[in-house]
């Protein structure tokens, strides 16, 4: 993508966060479980119009309970984003959303619980949770735990890989070729508030006295694309949008296979999944890349 300033979303998105981080709004009511299909080609180029946190290879289905009761179903945990995750510091925010009111805890962590949240398009609400995990280099399996009025519990397992030898770069997706398994990335930087507004002045984007639109700037100095290796199996991390049942927007793991498909095809997630993907293969993603892998891809939420 050539330089320039992003326009606004649609007038449906009520909550916009220009972080590095990707914005972890959350939704109920709603399965992260993804059909796995298979694509009908291998490759998908992305249109000329068309110019990352938390994801990596993990299982993206709706967990099952591993502590049930005798009486009832334990809460459901949905976790914003995927199961595995890389981090390059071993700081890692984890969050999601239940079902219904009930304490958590994250490794040894309580995590803040709110309850009653997005009640004006959920019937009843949902309860979302958060915190942040500071973790030191090498793996680790955290258990997140769920634990109602009622006792009924419910548990799943996210996977931390710490490495400070990680590489992350923000890149437009060019091609993802699957048999092959490579990924064509043009490399971009991700520029917010005063410093996206003077490298779009020197860039002769927009006027010297005008500011960047959504006061952000995709910048690219080198639009030489580069082929990167993509490891197996693989998740891509998405910014959806639960308009009919929840609010924009939130992490939604996909397989690789299904971004391919949703690359030609970006309808198909509402049609298919009953959310709308946010950025319909207009956004930037983070690329992490381990040993000159790509192990992790996220969609950069753009305002």
């Amino acid at each position: 993508m050539i330089d320039r300033p992003h326009s606004g979303r649609a007038a449906s998105v009520r909550r916009a966060a220009v972080t590095m981080v990707v914005a972890l709004l959350l939704a109920a009511g709603c399965s992260t479980g993804n059909e796995e299909s298979q694509a009908t080609t291998t490759s998908t180029t992305l249109p000329a119009s068309t110019t990352t946190t938390t994801s990596g290879p993990a299982d993206t289905s709706v967990p099952t309970s591993t502590t049930v009761a005798s009486t009832g179903e334990p809460p459901v945990i949905h976790l914003a984003g995927s199961t595995t995750v890389y981090s390059q510091d071993g700081q890692v925010r984890v969050s999601g959303w239940l079902d219904r009111p009930a304490e958590v805890t994250v490794g040894d962590t309580p995590a803040d619980v709110i309850d009653g949240q997005y009640a004006d398009v959920i019937d009843g609400g949902i309860s979302t949770f958060e915190t942040v995990l500071d973790l030191p280099p090498g793996s680790h399996a955290i258990t997140i735990a769920a634990t109602d009025a009622r006792g009924l519990e419910n548990e799943i397992v996210l996977s931390v890989v710490v490495d400070p030898a990680l590489e992350m770069q923000l890149a437009m997706i060019e091609d993802v070729d699957l048999v092959a398994r490579t990924v064509v990335a043009d490399d971009i930087e991700f520029l917010i508030g005063d410093e996206a507004t003077i490298a779009a002045r020197e860039d002769g984007v927009i006027e010297e006295d005008e500011e960047t639109p959504g006061g952000f700037y995709l910048r690219n100095r080198n639009p030489e694309p580069r082929t990167l290796t993509l490891g197996d199996p693989g998740v891509v991390t998405l910014q959806a949008c639960f308009l009919d049942n929840g609010p924009c927007t939130v992490e939604q793991a996909v397989d690789i296979v299904t971004w391919v498909q949703l690359l030609s095809n970006p309808d198909m997630a509402e049609e298919q999944f009953g959310w709308s993907w946010y950025g319909a293969a207009s956004s930037p993603y983070w690329l992490t890349l381990q040993d000159g892998i790509v192990v992790q891809i996220s969609e950069q939420y753009l305002p």
